[in-house]
């Protein structure tokens, strides 16, 4: 009886084994994971490629602009204003600006020299090219060093163009565009509308807004012959012109006839005798150069004079295939 039961129950567990409990644990997971739309799968792969693409368009922008012609920004200090792409890139290009506010700024001209500049100065960038580097300085101050052929390196102001001939200065240009250059090493040509002043080493030169250029002169000079420069230079009165001309002449040093060899061809008649005059009562003249050829502004003549104060730059100038011009253009 009892095989017989036993019998009846192993034939009954194995007709109920198919139905027994088994854990169906992939097809739970599956359940309990939230189910990902086709679409937003799709729009995540197409943002992540979207992605990689900005990446590598940005950086290959960054590399052909660090490459392109341009003015490395070396460093800054302070606050210093900047369009995106040279904030970006640390290259300020043609048609770039710069502004300092309490903050400077120092710049790779090239391959040429640097840039320093000052606070509350705003320049652009003109031109950068293997011929010319040419920037503008609206206001403010920047300092140069510069080692270029002459011409090489050029700098816009609203009164006159600084253009260098190798060498180191300081520009300050004020809120009227009037400006003021001392050059540190070196020579400077300041040019306006055919005007014309050559600045050495140890001089200065004004310039005003609408008038050019004025006359160079030492930086040691007498402190009347720089003051009486003003008037002879930007006064609009004859009367205070000659008056200041007048008190100059007597304070002028033979090292000043830097100052006078410029003053030949700006002012009258009268003006230019007495400026002569006090040229030859300072050195002889030149040989082959005479004191009627000099009140004709005779350029030979002129050209000579220059050679003869020894101030060097002659033949460097001439070694680069420049010579200054016989003298600065009468606009009076």
């Amino acid at each position: 009886m009892s095989d017989w039961h036993d019998d009846e129950l192993e034939r009954l567990q194995e007709a109920l084994r198919p139905l027994r409990y088994e854990p169906r644990r992939a097809e739970l997971e599956a359940r309990l994971t939230p189910r990902v739309p086709v679409r937003v799968v799709a729009w995540r792969r197409y943002a992540i490629a979207a992605a990689v693409l900005l990446t590598v368009g940005a950086s290959a922008a960054a590399y052909l602009y660090q490459r392109s012609p341009g003015w490395a920004i070396a460093s800054t200090d302070g606050e210093v204003r900047l369009n995106w792409s040279s904030r970006l890139t640390r290259v300020l290009r043609p048609g770039g600006q710069l502004e300092t506010a309490s903050g400077r700024a120092r710049l790779q001209v090239g391959n040429i020299g640097e840039l320093t500049i000052g606070q509350n100065s705003r320049i652009r960038l003109v031109e950068s090219s293997s011929y010319q580097q040419l920037v503008s300085l609206e206001h403010g101050e920047i300092r140069a060093s510069i080692v270029a052929p002459p011409r090489q390196f050029q700098v816009l102001t609203p009164a006159a163009k600084a253009v260098d001939l190798g060498c180191a200065y300081t520009l300050n240009v004020d809120m009227d565009g009037n400006g003021h250059l001392e050059v540190t090493m070196g020579w400077v040509s300041f040019e306006d509308r055919g005007r014309q002043s050559f600045i050495p080493v140890g001089a200065a030169c004004r310039t005003r807004k609408g008038l050019g250029p004025g006359t160079p002169y030492y930086l040691d000079a007498a402190p009347g012959l720089i003051s009486a420069l003003e008037q002879v230079d930007f006064s609009v009165q004859p009367a205070a012109r000659l008056a200041a001309r007048k008190s100059l002449l007597p304070l002028a040093r033979r090292r000043d006839a830097l100052t006078l060899w410029h003053l030949l061809a700006r002012g009258t008649e009268e003006e230019r005798a007495m400026t002569v005059d006090r040229l030859i009562a300072l050195a002889p003249l030149p040989t082959g150069v005479t004191r009627e050829a000099l009140l004709r502004l005779e350029p030979g003549a002129l050209q000579r004079l220059w050679d003869g104060m020894n101030l060097g730059p002659g033949a460097w100038w001439k070694l680069w295939g420049f010579t200054p011009p016989p003298a600065p253009v009468v606009r009076r």
